[in-house]
């Protein structure tokens, strides 16, 4: 489903906007490497790629990612689909999830409507 989406909607990403994804997702994989002790480049090499390689893969990721991101948006502005502030305060309570990050469930729980639509039709 989501591959058909994005080959039937055209939308041109800002390279800014995926470099910025690019260096979140590079600085996870420095985090991870870290976290087990292994120089980046080690960890490269385990995996039989270089960072350049890692950096177009990334890119690729990124720029699907974010215009499925794009699409569903309007997706739900279209089909008017929102997440009263009723179901947000029962799913935050339920899951415990602190006020300042309300605003990030707001939107997963959009998205989740949005696909079950998709879904649906």
């Amino acid at each position: 489903m989501y591959q058909a989406l994005l080959d039937h909607e055209k939308i041109d990403i800002s390279e800014l906007i995926i470099n910025e994804e690019v260096n979140y997702s590079l600085a996870r994989l420095t985090t991870q490497s870290k976290s087990l002790n292994l120089p980046l480049e080690d960890y490269l090499k385990a995996l039989s790629k270089n960072l350049e390689e890692v950096k177009k893969e990334y890119a690729e990721s990124a720029e699907k990612s974010v215009r499925l991101d794009l699409i569903l948006l309007e997706i739900a502005k279209d089909q008017k689909i929102d997440t009263n502030d009723k179901e947000l305060l029962e799913l935050a309570k339920v899951s415990s999830v602190p006020e300042k990050q309300m605003d990030q469930l707001r939107s997963i729980m959009n998205r989740r409507k949005t696909i079950d639509y998709l879904m649906g039709i």
